[in-house]
């Protein structure tokens, strides 16, 4: 079936520039110094629902062990350094260890060989966050807040007929989408919260 197609620009969903000032009063709490994190102090809005997303706010050690575990089980078992062959990322379940993905993805360190790309990156955020909670450009400024990272979104593109052709119709009811920059990363990543949610409510 031919979908229609929803064209986003940088804007993207959720607001941007001269759209009531999000990104400013998320960034409000990243120069408080002291040992305070980055999001204290009324960084975060509350005005931006993140659910499970708040797992960001625990100990660095949590993330990093949830990190060391998907490593040591599933990305590279005997820890020569090299994603392992049957290595499985974009089927991992974990919420915590998606988590810990998209925090590496973002920061541009990966334990293995290589970075992971900003479609992935979008996945592991979907993936870690409430099924019912959908993920806005808001949710990723925030996230970056939380997690101390400046990724740039800037050159990213996104089609979701290309991403996601056999989701496109029983998921999105066939309506397209094409977008670049930081909304359309939102997208990607609550297209891919849309996608497991739909799958777990609809087992095969």
């Amino acid at each position: 079936m031919e979908g229609k197609i929803f064209r986003g620009g940088q804007a993207g969903r959720g607001g941007g520039a001269g759209q009531g000032g999000i990104e400013d009063r998320v960034l409000q709490g990243r120069g408080g110094g002291g040992t305070h994190p980055a999001w204290a102090g009324g960084g975060v809005p509350e005005t931006v629902e993140l659910g499970r997303l708040n797992m960001a706010r625990s100990p660095d050690n949590v993330l990093s062990r949830a990190l060391t575990e998907i490593y040591a089980t599933n990305l590279d078992k005997n820890g020569d350094g090299t994603l392992d062959a049957d290595a499985t990322p974009l089927a991992i379940d974990s919420p915590m260890q998606n988590l810990a993905l998209y925090k590496e993805a973002i920061g541009s360190q990966r334990k293995v060989g290589g970075n992971w790309t900003l479609a992935e990156a979008a996945w592991f955020l979907g993936k870690a966050a409430d099924k019912g909670i959908p993920i806005t450009e808001d949710t990723v400024k925030a996230m970056s807040v939380i997690l101390e990272a400046t990724p740039d979104f800037s050159a990213f593109s996104y089609d979701r007929a290309a991403a996601h052709p056999s989701d496109l119709g029983r998921v999105f009811g066939g309506v397209g989408y094409i977008g670049t920059g930081p909304g359309a990363f939102a997208q990607a990543a609550d297209d891919a919260r849309a996608i497991v949610s739909y799958h777990h409510d609809n087992p095969e």
